[in-house]
């Protein structure tokens, strides 16, 4: 995920507790960003989403088909130091059963999620109501993905070439 000059990523380490690495683009140096101080696991899911112009994280336990809740934590502001100083902002949920991931925050309040039968549905954090979004040709819920999109200079339709001077 690219977010305010960072690229971030989770790094999950073998023998070492997993981290957040990031990227500094202007100073192209590595930093890595300590998890929350909880009982993050293995058997814990966890992504990293923008919601509200902050970095955050996405968890949840896995467990059996109990309903799932998802907890964002939003990372302080101090991005360079790195230190990973997390606040735990919210919970989402319990949510219906099959409610498997989520993807992106679409319009800060609205949390867009995939089912395990490969259904895309939208959580309303105001009304706290599941939505189903339509699709059509999207794969198995575990090749389903969402990249928010920013607005740009460079056109994204094909067949427009910059020309050399």
């Amino acid at each position: 995920m690219y977010f305010k000059g960072f690229f971030y990523w989770i790094a999950y380490w073998m023998e070492e507790r997993n981290v957040i690495l990031s990227f500094d683009m202007s100073e192209e140096v590595f930093h890595d960003i300590a998890l929350p101080e909880n009982d993050l696991d293995a058997y814990e899911y966890t992504s990293i989403a923008v919601w509200k112009d902050s970095l955050v994280l996405l968890t949840y336990l896995v467990e059996n088909e109990a309903p799932k809740t998802i907890y964002l934590w939003v990372l302080d502001e101090d991005l360079k130091g790195a230190k990973g100083l997390w606040t735990k902002h919210l919970a989402i949920g319990p949510l219906e059963k099959g409610v498997e991931a989520p993807l992106v925050f679409w319009k800060d309040e609205e949390l867009l999620m995939v089912t395990t039968n490969g259904d895309v549905v939208n959580y309303s954090l105001d009304t706290q109501k599941l939505k189903h979004v339509p699709h059509h040709g999207l794969g198995e819920p575990t090749n389903i993905q969402a990249v928010p999109y920013v607005n740009s200079i460079a056109s994204i339709k094909p067949g427009n070439k910059i020309e050399s001077i």
